[in-house]
């Protein structure tokens, strides 16, 4: 038995050492292979061949990228709106009108005089604004008379009695002398022209005689007035000359 076992463990270990050297031999011959495909790659196939040292070298390069990332280097500038200039239409000037001076006067020098008082043609004229409609104050008839009277003054403001008042219009000729109605003045005279007050339009007409019947004033129109508080119409005559 002994014999038997002794003999199993030669024989295992025979077999154990012959399989570590198939091993070596076989990377022997794989290191020998690999070295000689690499020191002659031509026996190898061509399908099976390396790729040549550049051509791995230009694919083992990453392509540069050609694009281009854009950095603004400064802030965008703001375009500034454009405010409209409004222009102001000019206004036509308008042509002067010439304005013809027919015999012009020659301009005064030296102090400026003083313009004379125009003197009328007749020597009596209307005193003040008269005629100047008043209230029945001549008798005591109120709003059943209605009539005109009046006073004559001379150059000093003066009466002056015995002159002609004439009174025409209206059917109404009549002449009273100045100072005949005491009651409105020494120079008074009145004319009666109805019993009620009458509107009326240049119909009574007065003027003012010398003895003679020459006259000594213009006509004067006289208005009257369908109203009890104008219902004496009052006609003063002065001298101015």
């Amino acid at each position: 038995m002994t014999d038997r076992r002794s003999k199993r463990r030669s024989a295992g270990s025979c077999l154990l050492n012959l399989a570590a050297g198939l091993v070596a031999l076989g990377s022997l011959a794989i290191a020998a292979g690999v070295g000689a495909i690499i020191r002659f790659p031509g026996l190898l196939p061509p399908s099976l061949r390396p790729l040549p040292t550049e051509e791995l070298s230009g694919l083992a390069q990453i392509p540069t990228s050609t694009a281009t990332i854009w950095a603004p280097t400064e802030e965008p500038t703001a375009t500034p709106t454009q405010t409209p200039i409004l222009t102001r239409t000019p206004t036509p000037t308008p042509t002067p009108t010439l304005t013809l001076t027919l015999n012009p006067e020659p301009t005064a020098t030296g102090p400026t005089p003083v313009p004379s008082q125009t003197l009328s043609v007749m020597p009596y004229t209307l005193q003040g604004t008269t005629p100047v409609a008043l209230p029945n104050v001549a008798n005591d008839e109120g709003c059943n008379w209605m009539g005109i009277a009046g006073l004559v003054f001379d150059l000093d403001k003066k009466d002056v009695p015995g002159l002609i008042v004439r009174l025409t219009g209206g059917g109404l000729d009549q002449d009273k002398f100045s100072g005949s109605s005491p009651e409105f003045g020494p120079s008074g005279y009145q004319f009666f022209l109805s019993d009620h007050p009458v509107e009326t339009d240049d119909v009574y007409r007065v003027q003012l005689l010398n003895d003679d019947g020459e006259a000594l004033s213009r006509v004067v129109f006289v208005d009257t007035f369908d109203d009890c508080s104008r219902n004496l119409l009052l006609v003063n005559f002065v001298q101015n000359h």
